[in-house]
């Protein structure tokens, strides 16, 4: 099954693949919540379906990969117009959430050494 989709009038897709599904759920969350990001990624796993896909906003499709091994991968189509903007989502929270981490051991570390 090809999920580089049909290419009608300027729309084009490009395929990009995960193979952490947590690198799949930020890119999920940075267009929906959390929590339906979760859910979609585990109805895909759930799937008996050979290649399970979602629409994803009208903005990409995820879908489940499996290899002959059962190693799992998702493979994301995102339309050309979008892609640029989606990538720039994904890395603006992956820096937020690597700043709160930090922010929160520093954090715990002074409780710690004030006690």
């Amino acid at each position: 099954m090809q999920l580089s989709g049909e290419k009608g009038g300027t729309e084009e897709t490009e395929d990009l693949i995960f193979t952490d599904e947590a690198d799949a759920r930020l890119l999920l969350s940075s267009l929906q919540p959390a929590a339906q990001s979760r859910q979609l990624l585990d109805v895909l796993k759930a799937s008996q379906q050979p290649e399970p896909k979602a629409d994803v906003g009208g903005d990409l499709t995820i879908a489940l990969v499996r290899s002959s091994t059962g190693q799992q991968s998702f493979k994301v189509s995102i339309h050309e117009g979008k892609r640029q903007e989606i990538i720039d989502r994904v890395a603006q929270l992956r820096q937020t959430a690597y700043l709160a981490s930090r922010n929160k051991v520093i954090m715990r570390g002074n409780e710690i050494g004030g006690r």
